[in-house]
């Protein structure tokens, strides 16, 4: 796909015409003292680029660089005022380029187009995007799992959840069959869908992240894990302490734990508690860590909940993490005290 900046139309491969870009006025003011040729040499540069709504003039007191918007939907255009400074840099709203700085002028532009002032102005965010992006990724994949993952291929379980999704789940070449590899032993019911994804890609040794789309849009996407590149995480740590968060893990109680093995504490445990657990099985399966042949043995003793689940995970090698997904809700995330990728 090609595309002309600045109010023309995207075209396709084909030839057709897919959807036309806000139209966009370049009004830029320069300072006095600037060279006299430096003008020419930025008009030209930016006609290059496909700016076509463009003017160099004289700047006046009191006028600033600004963003007006007009319109909306298909008839939606923006008036850029930019500053010619006299060190021959340019000036807009979250901007500031040289004559070299083509490549970032052309994003800066793009970035209007899609995303309108906010994509220009405010910081960016996790994933390259903004603060009302994130806001939407989050209220997306805040939708609770409703279907029983267990006994599910991973490949399933994803196809279920992404149809309650308003942005597209999308897969790398070769990650369909990768999960297709995979069935899933943790119930993933109820707990909401970013968390559920990320932690159905974990096993295939895939990872789950939001993107955008070229048009601005978001969707997400399912593949190998990239070096640099963020990944959406199985939940988060709390910002509440974690007796706030899950007061029933610091009950206290008389416990005696003999000849049962780790896997049958972890299911008491976790009735009483009635709260979700994720198993990190990568970690388990890297590190040989099977709480289904480790046996629990506890003393008896008035231990808190909180107390028995350390006491009875590190004799399988492994260890707990108090998580919540995207609505706060709190679930066990059970790995491994290796660390692993």
């Amino acid at each position: 796909m090609r595309q002309l900046l600045m109010g023309v139309l995207l075209v396709s491969a084909t030839g057709q015409a897919v959807a036309a870009a806000p139209r966009v006025n370049l009004e830029i003011l320069t300072q006095p003292g600037l060279a006299p040729t430096a003008a020419h040499q930025w008009y030209e540069a930016l006609t290059k680029l496909g700016i076509t709504n463009l003017q160099i003039r004289s700047g006046n007191p009191g006028e600033e660089m600004g963003i007006e918007t007009t319109g909306t939907g298909s008839s939606k255009s923006f008036r850029v005022t930019g500053i010619l400074g006299t060190d021959n840099t340019l000036q807009v709203p979250g901007g500031k380029f040289g004559m070299r700085d083509s490549g970032r002028i052309q994003t800066w532009l793009n970035n209007l187009g899609t995303d309108g002032v906010e994509g220009v102005t405010a910081p960016r965010a996790a994933f390259g995007m903004t603060p009302s992006q994130i806001e939407h990724i989050h209220d997306d994949l805040r939708r609770p799992v409703s279907v029983s993952t267990v006994g599910m291929t991973a490949d399933q379980a994803v196809s279920a959840i992404a149809k309650s999704l308003r942005g597209p789940v999308r897969l790398a070449p070769g990650a369909g069959g990768e999960l297709a590899r995979v069935t899933l032993e943790d119930e993933l019911r109820g707990i909401t869908s970013g968390t559920a994804l990320a932690a159905i890609a974990r096993p295939a040794g895939l990872v789950f992240a939001p993107a955008r789309q070229a048009n601005g849009k978001i969707e997400y996407r399912i593949g190998p894990p990239v070096k640099g590149e963020q990944t959406w995480s199985i939940g988060f740590t709390p910002q509440q302490r974690a007796v706030q968060v899950l007061p029933a893990m610091f009950d206290v109680l008389n416990v005696e734990i003999s000849e049962i093995p780790v896997s049958e504490a972890l299911t008491a445990i976790q009735a009483r508690l009635n709260v979700p657990i994720i198993y990190d099985r990568n970690a388990m399966a890297l590190h040989g860590a099977d709480p289904a042949s480790a046996p629990a043995e506890v003393p008896g003793k008035r231990l808190s909940y909180s107390q028995v689940l350390g006491k009875v995970l590190s004799q399988a090698g492994m260890r707990y993490e108090l998580r919540v997904d995207e609505s706060d809700r709190p679930f066990l995330w059970i790995t491994t005290i290796k660390p692993a990728p």
